[in-house]
């Protein structure tokens, strides 16, 4: 006997896309495409000075000398990245499910914000660990940059998994391919609050014929009863008190 099944919702309606018709456009991306540009500009500020009080001497990310241009430079690079996989997703529809070198664009904008804060804390620990150099305002700045660039992306992973929740929510169940939950009770749980499990349905009695009476046979409706046979006479040999009962044996 198969479990009776709980009627599934129906689909909920196709939500627009993202940034047309109305759509508000979600906070992680804004805040991403602000940290990325405060981020691009304070790459040009000194993030290393000299520790002197002599010489006024520091260098960005763009000034060409060893160790910073080419290297340094890539923080504000992978920054804006990250803004413009930000704002591809929330604008251009169909791109969300787009992949680069098989990887999602939310997965290059949480790769490049890490490359981004890798590279800002080299310079930091460089800087704290050498005798000559200290840190400058450059990097201060782009402390408060990339930190808008790293909340902006954590926006958008908990907007992802929100999506997918209710996309889930609002197809009846899980994907294809996946087990749902048992809809009806189950051979090992608990029993309902409201009594025991219900029983299989008794077919019905057939109903009785108030022409056939029982004992006897019916021949045709609107006749006679035929009485059944008569019962069997008793054997010969039976020892009774009958008028043809033997006299018992033995001595007289």
């Amino acid at each position: 006997m198969a479990w009776s099944q709980a009627p599934q919702p129906a689909p909920a309606p196709t939500a627009p896309a993202s940034g047309g018709g109305g759509m508000a456009l979600p906070l992680g991306p804004v805040v991403t495409a602000a940290g990325a540009f405060i981020t691009f500009v304070a790459s040009f500020v000194q993030i290393v000075k000299a520790d002197s009080d002599v010489v006024d001497l520091g260098w960005s990310v763009w000034t060409t000398e060893p160790g910073f241009f080419g290297v340094g430079t890539w923080i504000p690079v992978f920054a804006l990245l990250a803004a413009a996989a930000a704002l591809a997703r929330a604008f251009a529809r169909g791109l969300d499910q787009k992949q680069v070198l098989g990887f999602g664009l939310l997965q290059v904008q949480v790769a490049a914000v890490a490359f981004a804060v890798l590279l800002w804390l080299g310079y930091v620990v460089n800087a704290v660990l050498s005798d000559d150099t200290a840190l400058g305002l450059g990097a201060l700045l782009l402390v408060v940059g990339l930190a808008a660039v790293a909340a902006g992306t954590v926006l958008s992973i908990l907007h992802a998994q929100k999506a997918t929740t209710t996309a889930i929510g609002a197809s009846g169940g899980p994907p294809a391919g996946a087990w749902g939950a048992p809809t009806g009770p189950q051979p090992h749980s608990v029993p309902p609050a409201g009594g025991p499990w219900p029983q299989p349905t008794q077919p019905a009695a057939p109903p009785i014929d108030p022409g056939r009476p029982p004992g006897g046979a019916l021949v045709d409706p609107g006749t006679e009863v035929i009485p059944g046979p008569p019962p069997p006479p008793p054997p010969d040999d039976h020892v009774g008190g009958g008028p043809d009962a033997l006299p018992p044996s033995g001595p007289r």
